[in-house]
């Protein structure tokens, strides 16, 4: 799916912004030890279609992966390892975030769903709710209604069945 996406949306990496972001990582990263700095510069650093992702973004996912255990070296090498790991993830946003663009049938299955979820709204507020606090229509309903609901005449009947006919005859008798 990640080579779908890559030959399916156009990005770009600004070098400069990756080539700063990549001296910020240090050894610190093996050991898990490694914080985000607090300052840098913030610019964007991938720009996907029109969509632009910033350095701090890159950077709070590299802190996030001290924890897989890297052990690719040096850190140049890792830092490239991590971007295309990034870039990956930020193409599955991106499409997931799309997919009503992209994908017609999916869109018009998120419109009925919409169309659906108002529509429910608008009958529990309009039908349900009235319904729960209105008595009297309740019980007018009820007065007009009820002879509807009544059993009409029936009767109580056993059935008994057997293969033996002196148990037939006996079952009469009873």
């Amino acid at each position: 799916m990640n080579e779908k996406l890559r030959k399916k949306y156009t990005f770009k990496r600004e070098e400069k912004q990756f080539a700063a972001v990549s001296k910020l990582v240090t050894n610190d990263f093996y050991e898990g030890k490694w914080k985000t700095p607090e300052t840098f510069n913030n610019g964007t650093l991938l720009t996907i279609n029109a969509k632009k992702i910033d350095a701090k973004t890159f950077l709070e996912f590299v802190d996030k992966q001290q924890k897989a255990g890297y052990k690719t070296k040096p850190v140049s090498k890792l830092t490239n390892e991590l971007y295309n790991k990034f870039l990956d993830e930020q193409l599955t946003i991106y499409y997931d975030e799309n997919l009503e663009v992209d994908n017609q049938d999916f869109a018009n299955v998120m419109e009925e769903y919409r169309d659906g979820l108002l529509l429910f709204d608008l009958m529990e507020k309009e039908i349900w709710d009235r319904a729960k606090t209105d008595t009297l229509g309740l019980k007018n309903f009820y007065e007009a209604h009820k002879a509807e609901h009544m059993w009409k005449k029936r009767v109580e009947v056993t059935v008994a069945s057997s293969t033996k006919m002196d148990m037939i005859k006996k079952l009469r008798r009873l």
